[in-house]
């Protein structure tokens, strides 16, 4: 794994990404004190806090940090804060960015009553009516939040991070301001991003990176959609795989190296890299002879020369990955489209306490004014999924007729070469004969 400039490292990172959950409780608030990055392991060193924002009406939580002792400070990190499961301003934003790739004002359910985070009316007052309000949405406050530190420290260098949602900000705003950016566990952050910041990223790929873990269905929320791939994704085998969904997208599932980087797994992707590892030493090679015998790399219009060993052993592990991830990826899709269709079920049958009382119509409406459509949930996502797979069936054919035809010339070459040596072999005799 390559990165570009980074102060803190992943395993830091991870543990402010945990830390500014703990804003919702007014802790880290302090501009004056010091913090340890993670309570349990004090050796990832300690922090403290250059300015901090809360907005209970959108439920955004961010803080800007920087190593203890730098004063002025020399590296920062924005870290933004994830959903909370029982915060209706956060599940409400979830809807309408994520799910919906919907970036404008959010659009929230109000209701008529003396308890706002119940909806049920004190003794006295008319049952609660419910309607829509708007409030600033999370990406706008965490662009406006950005240029506030980015403008008081002009002259440090900036990390972006978060988990989950705050990922999905993360992403979004380190790259609008062209600064490193970690994600842990966020949806596809590409929902809402411009073509120029989507080129951005992928120019810069090493600056930029989103740890997903194989069993979270939360993080990995359109992940296999070819049209928001920013080859910034990195898997990792879940460390303490659970049966608890909400577990398993937690920030507790990495492991790290001694220097604090992520430990990468995934058994299609270790078998794509040992199989591509045969492919590197021949390109290894190939480049070594050629410089053996002129000065300068592979350009590319340069051509690489196999024997006929070489070329079917190349095309054969091209093919078996090709295959592989087209299983794999095959599995995953039928697996997505089963969740998107439960987790839609779900959001009618199971609906907040304060929409029980609305009837299944009054319940589809409100739901669709805020962007929880079948169309958005299910049917454009599985959709892409679908397209994407085909995408990769059609590579998977072309791997296949690149093994047939490259094993259909080298038997035509292994022919040749017996044929020449069957002309060759009274030449050679005579010669040896006139020698003695």
């Amino acid at each position: 794994m390559e990165y570009g400039t980074m102060s803190f490292t992943p395993q830091q990172l991870n543990a402010l990404a945990g830390d500014v959950y703990s804003l919702k409780d007014g802790r880290y608030a302090s501009l004056t004190k010091s913090y340890p990055l993670n309570d349990k392991n004090q050796r990832l060193g300690y922090f403290h806090t250059l300015d901090y924002c809360s907005n209970s009406s959108n439920g955004f939580q961010a803080m800007a940090v920087a190593p203890l002792g730098e004063n002025p400070p020399k590296h920062v990190a924005v870290v933004y804060a994830g959903t909370y499961p029982l915060d209706m301003a956060d599940i409400h934003t979830d809807m309408q960015l994520i799910i919906s790739g919907d970036s404008s004002e959010l659009k929230r359910f109000c209701y008529d009553s003396a308890n706002p985070k119940t909806g049920v009316a004190t003794t006295g007052n008319p049952a609660p009516e419910i309607g829509i309000e708007e409030y600033p949405n999370q990406l706008d406050q965490a662009r406006t939040f950005a240029q506030k530190i980015l403008k008081k420290y002009p002259h440090a260098s900036y990390q972006f991070t978060g988990h989950s949602l705050g990922g999905f900000l993360a992403i979004n705003v380190g790259a609008e301001n062209h600064k490193p950016s970690v994600g842990w566990n966020a949806p596809a952050p590409g929902r809402v991003m411009s073509e120029s910041i989507k080129r951005w990223i992928k120019s810069h790929s090493k600056d930029y990176q989103n740890y997903r873990t194989n069993n979270d269905i939360i993080g990995n929320f359109d992940a296999f959609n070819s049209s928001y791939d920013l080859g910034i994704t990195h898997w990792s085998g879940n460390a303490r795989k659970s049966p608890s969904f909400l577990k398993n997208h937690g920030l507790d599932q990495y492991d790290f190296d001694n220097e604090g980087y992520v430990r990468e797994l995934g058994s299609l992707y270790d078998k794509a890299f040992a199989n591509l590892s045969v492919l590197r030493s021949y390109l290894s090679d190939a480049d070594s002879q050629k410089r053996g015998s002129r000065v300068g790399k592979l350009s590319d219009t340069d051509g690489l020369v196999f024997d006929s060993v070489q070329s079917e052993a190349v095309a054969t592990n091209l093919c078996h990955i090709s295959e592989s991830s087209s299983e794999e990826i095959n599995t995953l899709t039928q697996k997505l489209s089963r969740d998107l269709e439960e987790l839609y079920r779900n959001a009618y049958r199971y609906p907040p306490r304060f929409l029980k009382s609305l009837s299944s119509d009054e319940i589809y409406d409100l739901l669709a004014a805020v962007g929880v459509t079948h169309h958005s949930m299910v049917d454009i996502v599985g959709t892409e999924a679908a397209e994407n797979l085909r995408t990769v069936r059609d590579v998977n054919s072309a791997m296949e007729k690149l093994h047939h035809d490259v094993k259909v010339a080298a038997e035509k070459l292994l022919q040749k070469d017996v044929e020449l040596a069957r002309l060759l072999t009274p030449a050679m005799a005579l010669t040896s004969n006139d020698t003695k």
